[in-house]
């Protein structure tokens, strides 16, 4: 490693350990201990994800309508209750009351 990275490394370290003791809520005497932290987490290897498009799903030269879309199935409706409704009155019970 030459000069010009080990300064660049020595600047990130730098760097997360002031956010690693600002998100601690600055506590004193801690300094090296968050150098350490910052140093382990700067000098990890990096790792990579690889992130799948949906381009990259389909088939070489499908098409986006080309696949298959299943219809959305839709809810009967709903009967109302029995206790809900009413029996209609006869006639002969109206001329009755009234």
């Amino acid at each position: 490693m030459n000069d010009i990275e080990s300064q660049s490394l020595e600047a990130q370290i730098r760097v997360r350990a002031y956010h690693l003791w600002e998100a601690d809520g600055r506590p004193d005497g801690r300094a090296e201990e968050f150098w350490r932290l910052a140093q382990a987490e700067v000098s990890a290897p990096k790792k990579t994800v690889k992130r799948r498009t949906k381009a990259a799903e389909r088939p070489a030269g499908a098409s986006v309508s080309a696949k298959a879309v299943k219809p959305r199935k839709t809810a009967a409706p709903k009967a109302a209750p029995a206790a809900a409704t009413k029996p209609p009155r006869s006639k002969a019970k109206l001329e009755a009351q009234g």
